[in-house]
């Protein structure tokens, strides 16, 4: 293995986060820079009026399919990391809501 290096990491959304890992398991010390106030990238979450509201769980079904595979070598249960819902409610755009499961 070559000499461990300080690497930075600009944004910290699924793809950065994945490459810090990748570079901190390479045994290198590793700095990431992101302007938000959160991480997550298109995967984030935020509280609004006491309501989490996820802003990318249709991203992580539908492209990042390594996701679980990371999340387990951090050492992480897929479940104790994202949370399912059994009953959502989805509001149409003529406003009539429906009930749906929402499970892996």
């Amino acid at each position: 293995m070559s000499e461990p290096q300080h690497a930075v990491v600009v944004g910290s959304g699924l793809a950065g986060l994945a490459a810090a890992v990748d570079l901190v398991d390479s045994g290198h010390r590793v700095t990431v820079l992101e302007a938000g106030h959160v991480v997550g990238g298109r995967t984030s979450s935020w509280d609004a009026d006491g309501m989490t509201i996820e802003s990318g769980l249709h991203r992580y079904l539908g492209f990042y399919r390594a996701l679980p595979k990371l999340i387990k070598h951090m050492g992480k249960d897929l479940n104790d990391v994202v949370h399912w819902e059994d009953e959502v409610e989805i509001l149409t755009p003529d406003g009539a809501p429906t009930q749906s499961s929402v499970r892996q």
